[in-house]
């Protein structure tokens, strides 16, 4: 290209130059053609990112709630069984009355 544009003979830049355009062109016409192929395999029913964002926020927010409550319901079915064998211990060791031990677990 450097040497053609040395040259006085501008016939063959622009020549050169119009072919290489041309080229260009029909890359560029190809490239599109390909796109509107590979876009008209897509679903229309993708949303737009800022609403595909928020909503795996909401997911994101939605599990954490939900592993939050299963947590905190086991964490107190501990508890309770650790309060029900503590109260177990109790009356083991008081030494309880038949009639007591009936009416304590009633």
């Amino acid at each position: 290209m450097t040497k053609i544009t040395k040259t006085n003979e501008h016939e063959v830049c622009q020549e050169h130059i119009i072919h290489h355009l041309t080229k260009l062109s029909q890359q560029h016409d190809q490239c599109t053609n390909e796109l509107v192929l590979e876009t008209s395999s897509c679903p229309s029913t993708l949303r737009s990112l800022p609403t595909l964002e928020q909503d795996l926020k909401d997911f994101v927010h939605l599990q954490e709630n939900y592993i939050s409550n299963k947590m905190n319901a086991q964490l107190a079915r501990y508890k309770d069984a650790i309060h029900e064998q503590e109260l177990l211990q109790k009356v083991s060791a008081a030494h309880l009355t038949a009639e007591q031990v009936i009416v304590f677990f009633t």
